[in-house]
């Protein structure tokens, strides 16, 4: 019997799970080993893997994925004057990208944690993630209650 390895995709700039050093952020995926982690590091990597493999069985989200973000956030008022890069994408964006993916392909999101130091930036993140997991989920309900022949859809 073939076993089916699941795959954890780990967005962030910095943190290689596979270095010594960041071993112990392991606790953050959201399902258990045994799991193959495949290290995107930011945006268009995050959206080329998916478009290519499809989702995985989970993702962690890192919000900074740059060293220009993570300066911005940890000094913001040095920052005041400094023009920010128009093509900055955060973990947000990628979640963002996500949420628009999983919606045309009416699909439920993988299992997902949200592992940035950025506490705000893992607010957002985790906010528009369960936005979507509630809504996808009160659909299914539903679509599950008129199959049974139960309540009809909202006009």
């Amino acid at each position: 019997m073939e076993t089916v390895e699941k795959t954890l995709l780990w967005l962030d700039d910095i943190r290689d799970l596979s270095k010594s050093e960041w071993k112990e952020y392991i606790v953050f995926s959201p399902i258990e080993q045994p799991f193959k982690i495949e290290w995107v590091k930011n945006y268009w990597e995050f959206v080329s893997w998916i478009v290519v493999n499809g989702l995985p069985e989970a993702i962690s989200f890192d919000y900074d994925l740059s060293d220009f973000q993570a300066f911005k956030n940890g000094y913001p008022d040095l920052m005041e004057d400094v023009p920010w890069p128009e093509n900055e994408k955060t973990g947000l964006d990628c979640v963002n990208w996500l949420i628009f993916y999983c919606t045309e392909k009416n699909i439920a999101l993988p299992p997902f944690n949200c592992h940035s130091a950025n506490a705000n930036g893992k607010v957002l993140m985790n906010e528009q993630l369960m936005k979507y997991k509630n809504e996808f989920n009160e659909r299914e309900i539903r679509k599950d209650e008129i199959r049974a022949g139960g309540s009809q859809p909202k006009q």
